[in-house]
C-alpha cells in the first residue's frame, strides 16, 4: 500500500507563533520579510524620509542621488537604519560575527539598539536613534520609530509582532507576546501590554486603547442591536 503524503503548508514571519522563540544561546538566521535587495531597502529608507520632509513631493518619484547623500550625511537616524540594514543583509547569507561587530557599531555610534535578527520591511523612518532598543518578531512596512522606544520581551523571550505603517511615539514600551495592527499609533511614552487593533492608538501607562471613530461607531451600534 502506498504511503500517504500531505504537503507541509509554509507560513509567512508574521503568522508563526511565538512560542517558536529559538533557545537562549541559539544562531537565528531571520526569516526574509521583504524580496527587495539591500540597495532597495535602504533606497527605501530615504523615500520614508522624503515623505516625512518633503510633504508635497510625488511618492512615486525616486530619490535623487543628492538627496540620499543629504539625508545620509545630515541625520544619524538614517546612517543608524542603513548599519543595521547592513548588519540584516550579512545575517542572511549566514555570516558569522559580522553581523553581531555592526549591531554593536551601531549602539556605539548611534546608541541604537537592534540585533541583526529582527526581520524589518522597506521605508523605515527612525528620527531620533538614540536610546532605540528594539527585539521584536518581525517589523512591517514604513514603520516610524521616534526616539528612547523599548520593543522587546516581558517575563519570557517572547516579543512583539509590529504590522505595517506604525508610529511609535517617544519613550514607548511595547511589551511581551502581542502584535500592533497595522496603521496603530503608539503615543509618547505608553507602556503597550496588549494587542492593538488595525488603526487603533494606544496612550497611557498601562495603554489604553482608543479604536478608529468607524470602528467605535460600528461597535456601539452592534451593542445597541444586542440591547435592543
Amino acid at each position: 500500500m502506498a504511503e500517504e503524503t500531505s504537503a507541509v503548508p509554509t507560513m509567512d514571519p508574521m503568522d508563526r507563533p511565538a512560542e517558536s522563540a529559538a533557545p537562549v544561546g541559539a544562531v537565528i538566521h531571520p526569516p526574509a520579510i521583504s524580496t527587495l535587495s539591500l540597495g532597495q531597502l535602504m533606497v527605501s529608507d530615504v523615500s520614508a524620509w522624503l515623505r516625512i520632509w518633503k510633504p508635497k513631493r510625488s511618492p512615486d518619484q525616486p530619490p535623487t542621488a543628492g538627496e540620499i547623500w543629504h539625508f545620509w550625511w545630515n541625520y544619524c537616524g538614517l546612517r543608524a537604519t542603513w548599519i543595521y540594514r547592513v548588519s540584516h543583509a550579512i545575517s542572511r547569507k549566514r555570516i558569522p560575527v559580522l553581523p553581531g561587530i555592526f549591531s554593536r557599531m551601531n549602539l556605539v555610534l548611534h546608541g541604537f539598539d537592534m540585533p541583526a535578527s529582527v526581520p524589518v520591511g522597506p521605508g523605515m523612518y527612525v528620527p531620533h536613534p538614540v536610546g532605540i532598543t528594539v527585539m521584536a518578531n518581525r517589523i512591517g512596512e514604513n514603520v516610524t520609530l521616534v526616539g528612547a522606544i523599548t520593543i522587546g520581551m516581558r517575563h519570557k523571550p517572547i516579543f512583539p509582532t509590529i504590522g505595517n505603517n506604525v508610529f511609535i511615539g517617544v519613550g514607548a514600551r511595547v511589551l511581551g507576546n502581542i502584535r500592533i495592527g497595522d496603521g496603530a499609533s503608539i503615543g509618547a511614552n505608553a507602556v503597550v501590554l496588549t494587542d492593538v487593533p488595525p488603526g487603533a492608538t494606544a496612550v497611557g501607562i498601562p495603554a489604553k486603547i482608543k479604536l478608529p471613530q468607524s470602528t467605535a461607531a460600528k461597535s456601539e451600534e452592534s451593542g445597541l442591536l444586542e440591547n435592543a
